[in-house]
């Protein structure tokens, strides 16, 4: 049966049509495969342990964890920073909001994966960083960190282009805010930053407080170039080569966004688990108290909709159902594991009434909304709760009502919810 083209549409003239024809050609040689890349940074570690495996032990375990607390009761705190694109600004603004009603702890532990890997050495640096913070994710140019599109795929494996990221994280960190870094890791506290390890296919976690402490030209770029790979989402940016720092020799590995392997780190191996002062009974009998803290920059429950049937929000809507389960998923584990570990667990996740944005969504007006939105709820005392206990209430509520409920934004909202507008931004 033939089709004849809908009298609105022309036929291209040849000119286009052989412009068009050289156009996806490229596009489809560019996806046989590139050269890879040599290392972006030089092997400045090439003696020393900065990283280790996800769910092992630290190399360098945090030695607040039985030396630095005295007294009947002695805290221990983990601060795991999720993954979230723009939704990063709502942990800024939840965590500055904590800050100036004098209930955000002193770190022990802060993690991060992805764009929480991005504000984690500005966490953990305390509150008096939190105005660089803000900056970071509602300042001006927030728009311009993500540039390219098709035709980036012809010199490169990725839809978009790092150079504004990478100019960014240079911006933002210094040999000054590294010296900081360092100083609070000789203390005993830790600062972890998350990648993917593409040719491992494992999570791979830097002491990127140990790369502060040395200090070099080299560790400097070193740390600026794990925070850009924390930052790489597979296919949207290329991957980011990082030296092996074990051996000079070893060729370098490709590294991700971890958020492939889990949207989070917050291992029991963060906290002192095991013999005296540990998370049940200290050394002299006293308690030893342990928190952990996950801020998840994600909605978690399904947002029911209509979608267009088109490939972006097709995409779009199958990656953010893929991670709000592995979320839910990650959160019940380790819920169950903090329980078993005698670690108190809490969490907060973003509230906000706009739809779901993409992780390549930075727009200002909607970033500067929900760093308010997320502040105010920092200053809201039931800010961490039973995240898990909630879930599973909210769910059952949904369960009762009738019928599929079709939610239906409204115009300014879609706006944000429009993945192919932003790209067009």
């Amino acid at each position: 049966m033939r089709i004849s083209r809908p009298a609105h549409i022309t036929k291209p003239k040849p000119t286009a049509r052989r412009v068009m024809t050289l156009l996806f050609g490229s596009i489809l040689s560019a996806c046989g495969g590139f050269d890879r890349p040599t290392a972006s940074v030089p092997n400045a570690a090439a003696t020393g342990a900065v990283r280790f495996w996800a769910g092992e032990a630290p190399i360098s375990a945090p030695a607040r964890m039985v030396s630095a607390r005295t007294g009947a009761v002695r805290r221990h705190s983990v601060l795991a920073l999720s993954g979230g694109g723009p939704d990063g600004a709502y942990g800024a603004g939840l965590l500055a909001g904590l800050a100036t009603v004098g209930r955000r702890p002193d770190y022990d532990v802060v993690t991060g994966v992805s764009t929480g890997a991005l504000m984690a050495p500005f966490i953990f640096l305390g509150p008096d960083h939190d105005a660089l913070l803000r900056e970071l994710y509602t300042g001006p140019g927030v728009e311009g960190l993500i540039e390219g599109g098709l035709l980036s795929l012809l010199d490169q494996p990725g839809l978009y282009r790092h150079r504004a990221i990478r100019a960014r994280i240079e911006h933002q960190v210094t040999p000054h805010l590294l010296a900081a870094i360092g100083a609070e890791h000789a203390k005993g506290r830790r600062l972890y930053v998350a990648t993917g390890n593409f040719d491992a296919q494992r999570m791979v976690v830097w002491d990127m407080g140990a790369i502060a402490m040395r200090g070099t030209t080299q560790d400097l770029r070193l740390f600026r170039e794990v925070l850009a790979a924390a930052m790489s989402i597979p296919v949207l940016f290329p991957l980011i080569p990082l030296p092996d720092p074990s051996s000079s020799a070893s060729p370098p590995e490709l590294h991700s966004d971890a958020s492939l392997f889990s949207g989070f780190y917050a291992g029991v191996e963060l906290f002192p688990t095991n013999g005296p002062g540990s998370c049940s009974v200290g050394s002299s009998g006293g308690r030893v108290d342990c928190n952990l803290y996950v801020l998840i920059h994600n909605k978690l429950l399904p947002e029911p909709d209509q979608i267009v049937l088109r490939i972006d929000a097709i995409g779009a809507r199958a990656l953010q159902s893929m991670v709000k389960a592995n979320l839910t998923h990650a959160l019940q584990a380790t819920s169950l594991a903090m329980r078993n570990a005698g670690i108190h667990f809490h969490a907060a996740r973003l509230r906000t009434n706009f739809p779901d944005v993409l992780p390549v969504q930075f727009d200002r007006v909607y970033m500067r909304h929900i760093y308010e939105e997320g502040f105010a709820h920092g200053r809201d005392p039931a800010v961490w709760h039973d995240i898990v206990g909630l879930l599973r209430r909210e769910r059952s509520a949904e369960r009762e009502q009738s019928g599929l409920h079709v939610v239906h934004a409204t115009a300014e909202h879609r706006h944000f919810a429009d993945g192919a507008d932003a790209v067009r931004r």
